[in-house]
């Protein structure tokens, strides 16, 4: 794919981001398309869930722009530094608007296959994006108490397996028991008696 096309495919990526125009990403997303968070840790796999991630973040920061700094190509690879600026003034995924004003930095490298992107890798530090929201700390406390929510419900769900089976063990005893009682086999009397004589 020749550089200049390689360059536009770059271009529409931040038209969608800088604009919301997110009919661009039929045109250049393959339907294979992985988006790697590499900072968070999370993949977002197909068209529908890329579009879905522009609108979370353009809904929690309604003028989001993203500037680009520098674009190096080589074979099927784009690597594009950006710089995005935003005020948080609508909700931001389960974050209330803060109002504040965020400005980040960041490394996209895109894969290129067939024309269109198939894969890409972003990097930049959620951290700092939190940090300047203000709500890190809030943040860290939701987890933390939501971990800790999830472990006792876990040791929870655990006893409660652990009663039953012992319920279910106790009943195939019993079960176990009556059966060998009714299979005995009963002696016959005159059996008996010929043995005595």
């Amino acid at each position: 794919m020749k550089t200049k096309k390689m360059k536009a495919l770059a271009e529409a990526d931040l038209e969608v981001w800088n604009t919301g125009n997110l009919e661009l990403y039929d045109k250049i997303l393959s339907r294979k398309i992985i988006r790697h968070e590499v900072d968070i840790n999370e993949d977002i796999i197909g068209i529908e869930a890329n579009k879905e991630n522009v609108t979370i973040t353009r809904t929690g920061f309604p003028d989001f722009k993203v500037k680009l700094n520098d674009l190096i190509i080589k074979n099927k690879k784009m690597v594009v530094r950006w710089t995005a600026t935003g005020s948080n003034t609508g909700l931001y995924g389960n974050l209330l608007a803060t109002g504040k004003k965020v400005k980040i930095s960041g490394v996209t490298i895109s894969r290129i296959v067939k024309k269109k992107v198939q894969e890409q890798w972003v990097f930049y530090n959620q951290a700092e994006v939190l940090t300047q929201l203000g709500v890190e700390k809030t943040l860290y406390d939701q987890m933390n108490r939501k971990s800790e929510e999830a472990i006792q419900k876990d040791k929870r769900v655990a006893e409660r397996i652990k009663q039953a089976a012992e319920e279910a063990r106790k009943e195939v005893d019993k079960t176990e028991r009556t059966t060998q009682k009714t299979n005995q086999p009963i002696e016959n009397k005159e059996d008996t008696n010929e043995k005595k004589e």
